[in-house]
């Protein structure tokens, strides 16, 4: 029996609760031995984990301890990468995987770039690049004044080193070609297993909205209530909170309080969100385009209201419109304005939202895991094919 090639992942996120590294691991494990180098306490069998509990939280440094990160980061500017860049989350199992010889090294995201290619010793490096990173968080002062460059040269530094890379939507793949000397690319999105299930039947009485997710600030769920101000008194949405920011969650809940057609619901785990929104006619999302990042969205939850066999309502978001207009799973607002959505939303006919549904039944067998798989094994066996 032939001896599997070893591969190193890494990420600097929880494993356990990350979608898209936790992709990687099941399409990869039954072809290759695996090392997961990450955060928090996940474990699976025949995997060696190397594992911190806990992300290191920058806030505990105190001001003195920003100050001094910042002041370096603007020093580093005049001085080459190699300098000043090193393992930012130390782990006390970098020296074991030192010594290791891996085959492959898939790196998750710009921070740990430099940390994977200290490991790879010469390995082939796959990077997995999960948003556009010079543009981050372009609409925060303080990022750009301090991080920007940082990231920026990271990526100028480090990509053209990478013998292969994947990215979630394909303007983020444009862009990073446009801007960095990049290997082969392949846009991976962050599609949902397959799910055999039927759309659910419509009412003709009311349709039920459904948006799920982390109560955040950044995701402005609030304009998503403001825009049950507008539509007809068929509609009611709910939504399936995380309670990722409790204090921005409970002034949601205050919200939801003075309106008779929403409604907060409690979270179920990952594996249940398809099952559990299948029973709503229409998914809804309206992020406000304030990063580059944001307007070019293609979310974990677009693709599960796919696999739910969902109608889709979005604002004009780049990639998640195109989709939309594409397979004809819905509709797509005008601007990013409350009341433009729900005009659409009005607009519709109980037909048009059975179309909705058996379109996302159609496209649920296109925008699935496991066709990302096959393609995300097939470059993965060429990065390793690179090195001999």
């Amino acid at each position: 029996m032939p001896v599997k090639n070893h591969l190193l992942i890494v990420c600097l996120s929880d494993v356990g609760r990350d979608p898209r590294v936790r992709r990687q691991i099941e399409w990869l494990k039954p072809h290759y031995r695996l090392s997961v180098l990450g955060f928090g306490q996940w474990q699976e069998d025949g995997i060696a984990a190397f594992l911190k509990r806990d992300r290191p939280n920058y806030g505990s440094l105190g001001i003195w301890g920003l100050v001094k990160i910042l002041t370096r980061l603007q020093v580093a500017r005049f001085l080459p990468l190699d300098v000043y860049i090193h393992p930012i989350h130390p782990f006390p199992a970098i020296r074991t995987l030192a010594a290791e010889k891996f085959d492959a090294i898939i790196v998750n995201d710009a921070e740990p770039l430099p940390l994977a290619f200290e490991l790879a010793q010469g390995a082939p490096v796959l990077f997995d690049a999960h948003e556009y990173y010079p543009l981050e968080a372009e609409n925060s002062l303080t990022w750009r004044l301090f991080l920007q460059h940082y990231w920026t040269r990271l990526c100028r530094r480090y990509i053209p080193l990478c013998q292969g890379m994947t990215t979630v939507c394909q303007s983020i793949a444009e862009e990073y070609q446009r801007r960095f000397k990049t290997p082969r690319m392949e846009v991976i999105t962050n599609a949902h297993s397959f799910a055999d299930i039927a759309p659910s039947p419509v009412d003709g009485k009311r349709v039920r909205l459904i948006h799920h997710g982390g109560a955040m600030p950044g995701r402005a769920l609030d304009r998503m209530m403001e825009m049950m101000d507008y539509v007809d008194s068929r509609f009611s949405l709910e939504l399936m909170l995380t309670p990722s920011d409790p204090g921005y969650l409970a002034k949601l809940k205050r919200m939801a309080a003075t309106r008779s057609n929403v409604k907060i619901i409690d979270p179920v785990s990952m594996p249940e969100i398809v099952g559990q929104i299948n029973r709503y006619d229409m998914g809804v999302s309206l992020l406000p385009p304030v990063s580059f990042n944001d307007l070019h969205a293609l979310p974990n939850k677009f693709f599960e209201f796919i696999q739910a066999r969902l109608g889709i309502a979005v604002g004009p978001s780049v990639e998640m419109a195109r989709i939309v207009n594409q397979e004809g799973l819905g509709v797509v607002a005008d601007d990013f304005n409350p009341a433009s959505l729900a005009a659409k939303l009005n607009a519709l006919t109980s037909a048009d939202i059975v179309r909705f549904k058996e379109n996302a039944a159609k496209a649920a067998k296109k925008y699935n895991a496991e066709r990302n798989g096959e393609r995300f094994c097939e470059l993965m066996a060429q990065v390793i094919a690179s090195r001999r």
